[in-house]
C-alpha cells in the first residue's frame, strides 16, 4: 500500500505551500509514510488537470490511500463528489480528507449517511457500490405508473403521505414538486453509476405527459421564466451578511396594493431581526442592471478582474463560519456536516468558474460589441452576462458579471 497527497490552487499567484504542509504534517504526526504530493495550479472548475489525471489514471492502485485537504478537491457538488468516491471505491483506493473531524476523515465509512443525502430514492450503497433498493424500487415504479395512468403529481404526493411512505431522506414528506423531480430524473434510465430502474418507454411516456400538462397550464417553458420572482430568483443577495434574498409579497393590511420586494432571508429569524439590510424591488433590480450594463458599455475597463488570492464571496464566509461552529458542536450529525461541506464546495466552484477569467471577459465584450446604452431593461442581455446582484444599504448595489467583475450602481426609491 502506498500513500499519496493531492493539492490544487486556482492561480499561479497562489501558493501551494499551505496544502503541502498540512498533508506532510498529518503524515508525520501519525507516522505515515508519504510517497509524493501531486499538485496543480489552475482553475478547479473541472478535473482536466494534468497532474491530477496522472495521479488518478497512472499512479493510484488498489490498496493505496489518497490524502487531500478539503472535500471540494473531489468535486464541485454532491453528485460529482459521489462519482469520484464511487470511482475510488471501485478501484480499492481509500480517500482521507484532513478538514473533517477524525471520526469522519475516512469517507469509506460514510456509505449510509452519504447515500441518504446524495442519491435519489430507489438506490442504496452496499460495499461501496450503488445498487437498487428493492423496497424503494416499488415506490418509484408506482410513482411512474400512476402518473402515466393519469394521476396528478399532487395526488400522488398525497397518496404517499397518506400511506406514511418515507422519501429518500427517511421522512414522510412529499409535494408535487418532489414527485416532479423524480419523474424527470434521467438517473432512473441507468448511468455509469446508477443501475437502470425505469424502462425507457415508460420514462418517455411520462416526459410527454409532463410536457402536455405544462402546455395546458401555460408552462410550456418548463419554468415560468417571465415571472419576476423567477427572473431574479437566486440572483439577488445580501451584501451585509451574504445570504440569498427571498421574494416577499405584501400581505399586511397597510401594504395591500403595495410592491413585492426582495428581502434578506436572515432579516427575521424567529421573531428577531438579525440582518437589517435594505429591501429591493423587481423594478429597482432592473434599474441597477441597466445602470451597470451601460457603465460597462461606456467603459470596458470596468470588466478588469484582478488576479489575486482566491476570491471569497460573502456567502462563502457565512458557510465557513457555520461549518466551523458545526465542527465544534458535540451533537452534530454526519449528514448535516457533509451537507454544509458540499454547500461550501458549490459556492467555491461558483466563484472559481467566473474567474476562469480572460475568455469570460472577452465573451462579455463580444456580446456588448456595437450596442448602444440601454433605455430599458433587456432580459436576454441580463441572462447572458449577469450572475448576481449584491444589495447594500443606502440604495446601492453591486452587479456581478460572469467574469467575476463587479460594478456599483444605484437605484431610486
Amino acid at each position: 500500500m502506498k500513500r499519496y497527497g493531492y493539492h490544487r490552487t486556482s492561480t499561479r499567484e497562489q501558493h501551494l505551500d499551505r496544502g503541502i504542509k498540512e498533508i506532510t504534517a498529518y503524515c508525520e504526526q501519525n507516522n505515515l509514510e508519504l510517497e509524493k504530493i501531486f499538485t496543480d495550479q489552475q482553475t478547479g472548475k473541472n478535473f482536466n488537470r494534468p497532474r491530477y489525471q496522472v495521479l488518478k489514471e497512472d499512479v493510484l492502485r488498489a490498496g493505496d490511500e489518497l490524502i487531500i485537504t478539503e472535500v471540494d478537491r473531489l468535486g464541485r457538488n454532491k453528485q460529482e463528489t459521489l462519482k469520484k468516491l464511487q470511482y475510488y471505491r471501485d478501484n480499492g483506493i481509500r480517500v482521507k480528507i484532513l478538514e473533517l473531524p477524525t471520526t469522519l476523515m475516512d469517507l469509506s465509512k460514510l456509505d449510509n449517511a452519504m447515500a441518504r443525502m446524495l442519491m435519489p430514492i430507489g438506490y442504496k450503497v452496499v460495499d461501496g457500490k450503488i445498487t437498487i433498493c428493492e423496497e424503494q424500487r416499488k415506490i418509484v415504479e408506482q410513482i411512474f405508473t400512476d402518473y402515466d395512468s393519469g394521476v396528478a403529481a399532487g395526488r400522488i404526493a398525497q397518496n404517499l403521505k397518506g400511506r406514511n411512505i418515507c422519501n429518500a431522506k427517511g421522512k414522510v414528506s412529499w409535494t408535487h414538486a418532489s414527485i416532479g423531480r423524480i419523474l424527470e430524473n434521467p438517473s432512473y434510465l441507468g448511468t455509469e453509476y446508477y443501475p437502470q430502474l425505469i424502462g425507457e418507454e415508460l420514462f418517455e411516456r411520462v416526459q410527454r405527459r409532463r410536457e402536455k400538462v405544462r402546455a395546458e397550464l401555460g408552462r410550456a417553458d418548463h419554468r415560468p421564466g417571465r415571472d419576476e420572482r423567477i427572473l431574479f430568483g437566486g440572483v439577488i443577495w445580501c451584501a451585509e451578511c451574504g445570504a440569498v434574498c427571498s421574494h416577499i409579497q405584501p400581505n399586511h393590511k397597510k401594504e395591500r396594493g403595495g410592491t413585492a420586494k426582495w428581502k434578506c432571508k436572515n432579516y427575521v429569524t424567529g421573531r428577531t431581526k438579525n440582518c437589517r439590510n435594505s429591501f429591493i424591488t423587481d423594478g429597482q433590480a432592473k434599474q441597477v442592471c441597466v445602470e451597470a450594463i451601460n457603465a460597462v458599455i461606456r467603459n470596458k475597463g470596468l470588466l478588469r478582474v484582478q488576479r489575486q488570492e482566491e476570491k471569497v464571496s460573502p456567502q462563502y464566509r457565512v458557510l465557513e463560519r457555520n461549518l466551523q461552529r458545526m465542527k465544534e458542536e458535540q451533537e452534530r450529525t454526519e449528514v448535516d456536516l457533509m451537507k454544509l461541506l458540499y454547500e461550501r464546495a458549490e459556492e467555491r466552484y461558483r466563484t472559481l468558474e467566473v474567474r476562469d477569467g480572460e475568455f469570460r471577459t472577452e465573451e462579455i465584450k463580444n456580446i456588448l460589441a456595437g450596442k448602444k446604452e440601454l433605455e430599458i431593461f433587456d432580459e436576454n442581455l441580463y441572462r447572458k452576462i449577469i450572475t448576481r446582484i449584491w444589495v447594500h444599504g443606502g440604495n446601492m448595489a453591486e452587479v456581478e458579471f460572469i467574469n467575476g467583475s463587479r460594478v456599483t450602481a444605484g437605484y431610486k426609491d
